[in-house]
């Protein structure tokens, strides 16, 4: 189950993944962006990340016009406009690779 998320720190930290994406850092203007599982345990002050946690965050971000992806070690910080640019693999591409 795991302890309550302090609603304090949550808050700090939702705002604080938010306001990174306006920051110039990594050689980019602003913009999407990774942080570290590490990272962001320090910025949010918990000694582990539960799912409870990384769900809180991912439901709040995607409230905010973000996504919130978890990769590996690093989670992935977007704005959630950026996925209409994608490409969409519809039944066209996707029979290529299905037997009839």
């Amino acid at each position: 189950m795991g302890a309550e998320p302090d609603e304090s720190k949550m808050y700090f930290t939702i705002s604080a993944l938010i306001e990174m994406n306006s920051l110039k850092f990594g050689g980019k203007n602003k913009g999407r962006y990774r942080i570290s599982r590490r990272n962001l345990m320090k910025l949010s002050g918990q000694p582990f990340l539960s799912e409870r946690i990384i769900g809180e965050i991912q439901e709040t971000l995607r409230g905010e016009g973000f996504h919130f992806i978890e990769i590996g070690e690093a989670f992935i910080v977007i704005k959630s406009r950026l996925f209409k640019n994608y490409r969409r693999a519809g039944p066209s591409v996707i029979n290529r690779f299905i037997e009839d």
